[in-house]
């Protein structure tokens, strides 16, 4: 969970970073009229399709007004939280047992978009993120927000440490920096083209602006890619979506929905339950951050060393929590599963798993 949340913080960052360079390169003069680069050359937002007007325009939409972090595990969400089309999401979390953590669910449905865009990141323990991702997009997706960039990627084992030591590295940085910047350059994409037709609509003067598309683009893999650019605002390219997805997506930015695209299983997978749980030694104070940090109340808060009931997740947040450094996994069991992952993880450190993006 800890480092589900730098991950965010990080993803906000590029994302910030890319915004401000953007703005201050592209909507300061730099660009001719059109938003045609100065030596003519195509850039990644496709060509002439927006004037002086419209670009006035985009700037005002894409000013950052405020960023806003919530944390889902320490501070649930007591009332509704509402997203409109002007926001974007950005939500992290990490994977337990090939799903997306059950808690997550009870705080999603405190959630509504509005046709919101939304980049999503998961971190998973170098064995398989399984249907955790696609479970997390059709999640958010059913509740009126567009995924229009995800990733999976490698991260220290919660249960097993000595699993996946030193991710994510910086080669998994540069990934993370490449999703930030290919989805937000989908989304301005998709602003300046919806900035133009309403320019060119309100005109009489002038005929209604072609957005269709001219022949087919290459679908979107997982892996780095450019931006296809083709003449005029072309509909970004999306295969239609699986029969088994709920309800077609509505909203200016619904085409940029990668969710079809994201690995995955239908029916999702059933999460393996492993009966291992942390518990203190005897440095244990009985402070109880542990209780009030565990996101299913799976401590007692009047028995502090007892171990956590069923409900437990092993999801380790009251490890990392714990001031005196006395919660632990323990015992013969964890021991047997841990020699068990370290086996794995020699015979899979030659074989590494980069991220997976999907833009």
């Amino acid at each position: 969970t800890g480092t589900a949340k730098k991950l965010a913080r990080d993803l906000s960052g590029y994302l910030t970073g890319y915004l401000s360079g953007y703005m201050a390169d592209n909507l300061s003069g730099n660009l001719l009229d059109g938003g045609v680069p100065a030596d003519d050359s195509t850039d990644d937002f496709g060509g002439d399709c927006a004037g002086d007007s419209t670009t006035r325009e985009l700037s005002g939409q894409l000013a950052l007004e405020r960023v806003e972090e919530l944390d889902l595990l320490v501070r649930p969400p007591q009332h509704d939280l509402n997203f409109g089309s002007d926001d974007l999401l950005v939500l992290t979390s990490p994977v337990y047992s090939g799903r997306m953590p059950e808690p997550l669910q009870a705080r999603l449905d405190k959630m509504r978009g509005s046709g919101t865009p939304a980049i999503i990141a998961m971190t998973y323990g170098d064995r398989a993120y399984d249907d955790a991702l696609l479970e997390l997009a059709d999640r958010l997706e059913e509740r009126g927000f567009i995924v229009i960039g995800a990733g999976a990627f490698v991260a220290r084992h919660a249960v097993f440490p000595r699993y996946a030591v030193g991710r994510p590295d910086e080669q998994d940085l540069l990934q993370l920096r490449a999703l930030a910047e290919q989805s937000l350059a989908r989304l301005i994409s998709a602003c300046a083209c919806n900035s133009a037709s309403q320019t060119v609509s309100s005109s009489s003067a002038t005929p209604p602006l072609d957005v269709s598309l001219s022949g087919p683009i290459a679908a979107p893999q997982a892996t780095s890619i450019t931006i296809p650019s083709t003449t005029g605002c072309a509909t970004p390219y999306i295969t239609p979506l699986s029969t088994q997805l709920p309800e077609p997506l509505t909203g200016p930015f619904a085409a940029l929905s990668v969710r079809a695209h994201i690995k995955g299983k239908r029916p999702y997978m059933k999460p393996q339950e492993l009966p291992i749980y942390p518990r203190p030694d005897s440095r244990c104070v009985g402070c109880g951050t542990c209780a009030r940090l565990c996101p299913v109340q799976a401590i007692d808060p009047r028995n502090i060393k007892a171990q956590p009931d069923k409900r437990c997740l092993a999801c380790a947040a009251c490890i990392h929590a714990c001031p005196q450094q006395s919660r632990k996994f323990r015992g013969l069991l964890y021991n047997g599963f841990d020699l068990v992952f370290l086996a794995l993880s020699k015979v899979t450190k030659s074989k590494r798993k980069d991220p997976e993006i999907f833009v």
